[in-house]
């Protein structure tokens, strides 16, 4: 083997080893002597609070299908979302929120159990985005339509005959509670 290219690796060795807290020749060991040699677990850090906003995570679920009454609503903790990508997202960690879907009308979109980070800011309807709304007591998340002087509540779902879209009369009592602007869960 060429010294060059030995010493090359043995730096990126030493490098990985450094990086990941491991003892120094590690990599060079063989299979039947990693085990014993693997250094203990290192503690969690703590999120930062200068690196990290913690966004309140309210124990509402958005009814996805066939509907959900939150009868008491409370802060059920809070869920870590980076500074950098809320500010390059256009997002203020203390508008924000986070709450959780429940049903299958909004897939493929949104799951039954996805996390979903709303904008409270946002109370004014888009054309084609999906809100948190409270509509007769009960918070639905849908994709807004607007048009002929009604507004109508669509399912992403196809499958219209169990979830059918929802026409929304002009003067009818409608909050927007913000806009979804993220969502987590499962693929």
């Amino acid at each position: 083997m060429l010294a060059g290219r030995k010493s090359f690796g043995e730096r990126i060795a030493r490098d990985i080893e450094e990086k990941l807290g491991l003892v120094r020749g590690w990599l060079d060991s063989s299979v039947d002597q990693l085990h014993p040699s693997i250094p203990p677990q290192q503690e969690a850090q703590p999120a930062s609070e200068e690196v990290y906003a913690m966004i309140p995570q309210f124990s509402t679920r958005g009814s996805c299908g066939s509907g959900y009454y939150n009868d008491h609503v409370e802060v059920a903790g809070g869920m870590a979302f980076k500074k950098d990508w809320l500010a390059r997202k256009g997002l203020d960690e203390h508008s924000a929120c986070v709450i959780y879907a429940d049903g299958d009308s909004m897939m493929p979109t949104i799951g039954d159990g996805d996390v979903l980070l709303l904008d409270r800011r946002e109370t004014t309807p888009a054309n084609g985005q999906v809100y948190a709304l409270l509509v007769d007591e009960e918070v639905l998340v849908k994709r807004v339509q607007r048009g002929f002087g009604m507004m109508t509540l669509l399912s992403d779902n196809p499958d219209k005959t169990r979830f059918r879209d929802i026409m929304v009369p002009a003067n009818a009592e409608l909050i927007v509670i913000g806009k979804v602007v993220w969502r987590g869960g499962g693929l």
